[in-house]
């Protein structure tokens, strides 16, 4: 995970409409690592999806540029682009599977559209050589070389050819099938599937021509919370196996914090916050950070009359009775207003939010024990 694999600069996209101009993202700045799984949060209408987008190209932007494995998109020709989108698979909320295709001829499907230009592009590639190296072409009696020299033989070649590529095709497929759990399952149609197991063919479709990215927009949103679940271990187990770098799009903390490295946080069409998700979880430094952190326990943590503080705690003190401690050491009253656990990349981290009187002399002895301790805390507001 050393070179970056994305880079955007000074992204901006604004949508022109009858009512006036719409300006979906501005000044964007995110470095992606190769390998890593990025994850990208907001609220909806902050620009997540229009992000997404841009980065492979389904939306031109406006400005900025996106650079993939060092080269700007923007001075790639539109074969280049097309190449590059089968390099990066995507997925979304609606599996968008096609229904008169069992599993394995959805799986094969992206892999039939790669080799469907192939007669052509091989006629196309014969000239362009021929007209290079005319005095290369082939004399001796006809054989493999002998008809692939002449226009008939390119075709028969390509087709012969193309053979192979089908029993390939059925072959990704059904190595695909398997790694997503669904070995067995190749002629099941997408109705007889449940919404967890028609987001797996969806996965397994994303990865048909080995991309090295794989664009995750919303990915998980309509599922419960167990296949949800199940859907994030699968694509960690991705990540780690294949080495595929995944980037997930998702107005969820909860997805952030089960398998993310990174995390961007896009607020009103800007990058308000990134970075490692232990950190950002940690000490959010902006209020839509916050506001994320504490998600449904929110309108909880800030119901009452006094002065309220976020604690946070990580793998060292996140089972430790600190609060308890607190109150037998100074003898102050706490109100606990919101407090959960969870593990965040393999450890165990949590968050409080209290309520102490209005009282700046308990106020001073509770934030010096915490210094003292070295546990995170800040203050926080309605």
């Amino acid at each position: 995970m050393e070179e970056n694999i994305i880079s955007i600069q000074g992204l901006g996209k604004v949508f022109h409409t009858g009512s006036g101009d719409f300006t979906a993202l501005e000044d964007i700045h995110l470095e992606i690592k190769k390998g890593q799984i990025q994850g990208i949060i907001g609220l909806s209408g902050a620009g997540k999806s229009t992000l997404v987008r841009c980065i492979n190209y389904l939306e031109r932007p406006s400005s900025g540029q996106i650079f993939f494995r060092g080269k700007s998109l923007s001075t790639m020709k539109e074969k280049e682009i097309l190449a590059m989108r089968q390099n990066m698979g995507m997925i979304f909320q609606q599996f968008n599977l096609l229904e008169q295709r069992n599993l394995l001829r959805n799986v094969c499907f992206p892999l039939e559209i790669a080799d469907s230009g192939c007669i052509s592009r091989a006629l196309k590639e014969w000239k362009e050589k021929k007209k290079e190296n005319k005095e290369k072409r082939a004399k001796s009696e006809v054989n493999d070389s002998k008809l692939s020299s002449t226009p008939l033989g390119v075709i028969i070649k390509t087709v012969l050819q193309g053979k192979a590529r089908k029993k390939k095709r059925i072959e990704r497929a059904k190595e695909l099938l398997k790694l997503v759990g669904l070995e067995g399952r190749e002629k099941s149609y997408p109705s007889q599937l449940s919404g967890g197991q028609k987001q797996r063919v969806a996965i397994a479709r994303a990865l048909a021509t080995s991309p090295e990215v794989l664009l995750c927009d919303e990915a998980t949103s309509a599922l419960d919370p167990k296949t949800t679940e199940q859907i994030l271990a699968l694509l960690k187990e991705i990540n780690e196996k294949l080495g595929v770098t995944i980037i997930i799009i998702t107005h969820q903390m909860s997805v952030i914090e089960s398998v993310c490295d990174e995390v961007a946080i896009i607020d009103h069409s800007k990058i308000a916050e990134h970075g490692p998700v232990k950190e950002i979880f940690r000490s959010p430094k902006t209020e839509i950070g916050k506001r994320l952190i504490l998600g449904e326990g929110e309108k909880e943590a800030f119901f009452g009359g006094g002065r309220r503080f976020r604690i946070a705690f990580d793998g060292k003190n996140a089972h430790d009775p600190i609060l308890s401690e607190l109150i037998l050491a100074l003898h102050t009253p706490v109100n606990i207003l919101f407090a959960n656990t969870k593990e965040v990349d393999g450890m165990a981290v949590g968050q409080m939010v209290i309520e102490l009187p209005e009282n700046m002399e308990d106020i001073l002895r509770v934030t010096q024990f915490m210094k003292e301790r070295g546990i995170p805390f800040e203050e926080v507001h309605a």
